[in-house]
């Protein structure tokens, strides 16, 4: 019977020990898990918070591409996002377990919209002539156009525009996307009008003094009869004066004549009387005495030249220009031969 005693307390006694010993190696149950919110698509420049809900007893470390934070706060971190690409956010929370929990978001930082390619068009245009210029841009973008500093309504990458003003503009484009407007690309374009040129009558001045002759018409090519290639030349002789001027719209000349007088005289072409049948001229001039003949052609050149003839025999037929000098006064008038 005693025997029987003894071996039910050493049972009793082992199934204790085991009980104790279990009940030591349970582990606590995991603290719920955590996840990341925000969002995961922004644009450079964004500021966007990211917060978790995390346990009482657990202490958080936040991570941008594996850098520590150090302005985070227990539940959430402001991120000003700087850099244009892929990006990392890492969570780790330590709680009360052996590991730390983890958790991370993938985020995309979208950048402003790319500059747009170089504008395709003519940079020189007529004044109320349609031209029309292009540039490429991305397929998620909107182009945005000027013409110095003012907006175009057109958003797509051509536009036609037609230039009702003369002179020098600037056309410029950017592209823009749901972050904002990119760098801009420009064009400058020269927009002229089809030349028209008038120098005056033709004219006389007296010995000394100079003549401004304006080909007018800014941004044009000029050539005259004497060489000169600006727009403005001035001219202190006598002579036929004539002007090619052109540009990218058209072409246009135009002439005058010269004389320069001595004094107060006077040129009197209605005492010259003259006449011309076939190649020869003839003329009269009562008591005055013929001391020179010059004929020019309307680009200025000298084609024929005597003295002292009363008669010249010419070669040359059309529109041309007589300067005939007496001993008393010039005479200057065109004829046709």
């Amino acid at each position: 019977m005693l025997r029987n005693v003894l071996i039910l307390i050493c049972v009793i006694n082992s199934l204790s020990l085991l009980a104790m010993a279990e009940t030591d190696t349970i582990a606590p149950p995991p603290p719920a898990p955590v996840f990341i919110n925000g969002p995961d698509t922004v644009c450079v420049y964004d500021s966007s918070a990211y917060s978790a809900n995390l346990p009482i007893s657990c202490s958080a470390s936040w991570y941008i591409d594996d850098v520590l934070q150090t302005d985070d706060t227990l539940y959430e971190i402001e991120v000003v996002w700087d850099t244009a690409g892929d990006h990392m956010i890492l969570l780790k929370a330590d709680c009360d377990s052996a590991n730390p929990i983890l958790d991370s978001m993938s985020v995309f930082v979208k950048d402003v919209a790319q500059q747009p390619s170089p504008i395709v068009g003519n940079n020189d245009a007529c004044a109320f002539d349609a031209e029309i210029y292009s540039t490429m841009i991305n397929d998620d973008e909107v182009c945005n156009w000027y013409i110095n500093d003012s907006v175009l309504p057109d958003t797509v990458g051509e536009i036609s525009i037609d230039w009702n003003s003369v002179g020098a503009q600037i056309l410029m484009v950017n592209a823009e996307n749901q972050c904002g407007p990119g760098d801009s690309v420009s064009l400058g374009v020269s927009v002229m009008s089809s030349p028209e040129v008038f120098l005056g009558n033709d004219t006389t001045i007296f010995y000394g003094d100079t003549l401004v002759l304006d080909a007018q018409n800014p941004g044009s090519d000029y050539l005259w009869n004497i060489g000169d290639t600006n727009q403005i030349i001035k001219v202190f002789n006598s002579g036929i004066f004539y002007v090619d001027v052109s540009n990218y719209c058209g072409y246009e000349s135009d002439t005058i004549i010269v004389d320069v007088v001595v004094g107060k005289a006077e040129i009197k072409e209605k005492s010259l009387k003259y006449y011309t049948e076939r190649e020869f001229m003839r003329f009269e001039i009562p008591q005055e005495e013929v001391l020179k003949v010059q004929v020019f052609n309307l680009r200025g050149e000298l084609i024929y030249e005597s003295f002292h003839e009363n008669q010249i025999r010419l070669s040359a037929r059309g529109l041309l220009m007589l300067r005939l000098q007496t001993n008393d006064n010039k005479y200057v008038i065109k004829f046709v031969m």
